[in-house]
C-alpha cells in the first residue's frame, strides 16, 4: 500500500524518536497520552507473547510523550497480566 511505504520512508529517513516526538506533538498532554501507551502495550501483548523490541517501542513511545517511566511501566503490566 501506498500509505504503508511512504511512512517507512519517513520513519527510516527520520529516525524512530523523532517520528514518536513528532506523533507526541499531536496528542494532548494528560490521560489521552496515558491511554496512547496502554493502547501500543496491548498491541503488542496481543498475540501473547511480547518481544523485547516490542517492549523498547513502548517504552520510547512513553518517553516521547513524556509519561513518566514509573507510570509507564505500572501501566504496561496491567495491560501484560490481562
Amino acid at each position: 500500500h501506498p500509505l504503508v511505504g511512504k511512512r517507512a520512508s519517513c520513519l527510516k529517513a527520520d529516525g524512530r524518536i523523532m517520528r514518536l516526538a513528532a506523533t507526541a506533538d499531536r496528542i494532548p498532554a494528560g490521560k489521552q497520552r496515558e491511554t496512547e501507551v496502554i493502547l501500543a502495550a496491548a498491541i503488542t501483548a496481543s498475540d501473547g507473547e511480547v518481544q523485547g523490541a516490542e517492549n523498547d517501542f513502548v517504552a520510547d513511545l512513553a518517553e516521547a510523550l513524556g509519561v513518566a517511566p514509573e507510570r509507564a511501566v505500572e501501566l504496561v503490566t496491567k495491560v501484560h497480566r490481562r
